[in-house]
């Protein structure tokens, strides 16, 4: 029977959002079993209490073919952050399990068809965390919660709009809310026309909420607190936060649609609050229905505020062509976001490089030479993303490290360099002496892929580097010997 209701809600929300223009959000409008359960007898459901709540979340950041187009780190890091300001009342916190997930599919990148999402979903899902999927379009809507692969996937141009939450109201979908003007989807509300007793719903009609609220748990989105709303096309609000478009009931009672509501279609300038009924289901929903993210959580639960970091290279500093930027560790950090810059106030439109490590340190290849560069860092921890201050330097750069910097080194052989997917790659050295060496294979944004090696090394030294997870592209071969860093450039096709 599940996988009947699945296969049509597949089926009617593919045909559904091939008929829409680009929507606000594409999540189908049927009530889960779960939700219809739970509002029966919600007495019966455990809530937790007062206590926080803690839901790992996957991030995973989808572009082209060839590795462009990602929504930028910095933010995705603003909106994951407001969605944490949004759901505190909730008792709720996300945090980013593991690392951002990058993912290079340009049919995932600007997916047309509910089937191509799904796909997408289902190939990158990672159990036990809360899969988000930020894209360039989404079935030509600014989002949707996909209740086949439990996934929602977010477009850039809907998480720029700050004021819409887009993140939080995708989050109240997965956590089982529907939309406060539930059934009514695809209809233009006009005042000058009889309200129906009820609209049709995907499978049933659906009861049209009553001012009174005396059909508030069988009308609309099944809550009680949740005032009457009958508009699903975007509107604005006035400085109370209600629409501006009046209404009736089918008892001719006049009303405007409360716009506060994150799961409403206001603008989102008064978007501010989960009705207490809302919080109080998706609180059951985590507790009574997703178990699995609530086990073996790796939770820092104190944010960082340590701001003295030391930065190598110093302000200033002339460096090669593909440095290696080092910072001191910081108490409670996990990771690190880093910058680079042309001017010192770091704008978005003259960022070169950004990126997230675990390291103390990244190797940033690509930089021209004789130009000056800044940069900054900012340590974090994965459950609070937002805390944490930069510090920040800059340096000049020069021409690219050779090994004539590196004593010990005779001579620095990668073959071939220029390779097809899955040959592998040699990378041959003679030593002079006992070194400590690590090789790493970083992405054309100095991004970590891999360790290759780490360790102390002496005499002829042989590392061969495999390629046949690797998507075609540019990277950086990144070599350190006793602190001292030189890269070689390898291309996949």
């Amino acid at each position: 029977m599940r996988n009947y209701f699945l296969c049509c809600i597949a089926l009617l929300l593919t045909l559904n959002l091939k008929a829409q223009h680009t929507e606000r959000c594409g999540t189908p409008p049927v009530k889960s079993e779960w939700l219809k359960n739970y509002q029966a007898n919600p007495d019966a459901y455990a809530k937790g209490g007062d206590t926080t709540l803690y839901v790992p979340v996957t991030v995973h950041v989808v572009g082209t073919d060839v590795g462009t187009g990602y929504y930028p780190t910095e933010d995705i890091f603003r909106t994951f952050c407001q969605m944490n300001v949004d759901f505190e009342p909730v008792g709720i916190r996300f945090y980013i399990e593991g690392d951002l997930n990058y993912i290079d599919n340009s049919t995932w990148y600007s997916h047309t068809t509910f089937t191509d999402g799904t796909v997408m979903m289902e190939t990158n899902r990672v159990p036990g965390t809360f899969n988000c999927y930020i894209v360039e379009q989404a079935t030509g809507a600014g989002g949707y919660y996909n209740p086949v692969s439990d996934a929602v996937a977010l477009t850039m141009g809907n998480l720029d709009l700050q004021t819409w939450h887009t993140w939080t109201h995708e989050a109240g979908h997965y956590f089982t809310l529907m939309h406060t003007f539930l059934g009514w989807e695809g209809i233009d509300y006009n005042l000058n026309e009889p309200t129906p007793e009820s609209v049709s719903g995907w499978f049933s009609p659906i009861p049209v909420e009553r001012m009174d609220g005396s059909n508030c748990v069988e009308a609309s989105d099944g809550f009680c607190d949740t005032p009457p709303d009958y508009l699903s096309s975007t509107f604005n609000c006035d400085a109370a936060g209600f629409s501006l478009q009046l209404q009736k009931d089918p008892d001719s009672i006049f009303f405007y649609s409360d716009g506060g509501n994150y799961m409403s279609y206001s603008d989102g300038i008064c978007n501010s609050y989960f009705s207490q009924e809302q919080q109080n289901a998706m609180r059951a929903n985590l507790i009574n229905n997703r178990q699995d993210l609530l086990t073996n959580q790796e939770v820092i639960d104190v944010p960082v505020t340590e701001v003295t970091m030391s930065l190598e290279p110093a302000q200033g500093e002339v460096v090669m062509e593909a440095p290696a930027l080092r910072w001191s560790s910081v108490q409670n950090a996990n990771r690190y976001y880093y910058e680079v810059n042309r001017v010192a106030s770091f704008p978005s439109s003259l960022r070169i490089k950004e990126g997230i490590v675990s390291d103390t340190f990244v190797v940033v290849g690509g930089l021209g030479d004789d130009t000056n560069y800044h940069w900054r860092v900012r340590p974090f921890n994965t459950t609070y993303p937002c805390e944490g201050e930069f510090a920040s330097s800059s340096f000049m750069t020069g021409e690219l490290v050779s090994i004539d910097g590196i004593t010990a080194l005779n001579d620095l052989v990668l073959y071939p360099n220029i390779v097809s997917a899955g040959q592998t790659v040699r990378l041959e050295t003679d030593l002079d002496s006992r070194v400590d060496m690590q090789i790493y294979l970083l992405d054309v944004n100095g991004r970590q892929v891999s360790t290759i090696f780490k360790g102390q090394a002496n005499g002829s030294f042989l590392q061969e580097i495999q390629t046949q997870a690797l998507n075609a592209g540019l990277y950086w071969i990144a070599i350190n010997v006793d602190g001292v860093w030189t890269q070689r450039k390898m291309v996949v096709f």
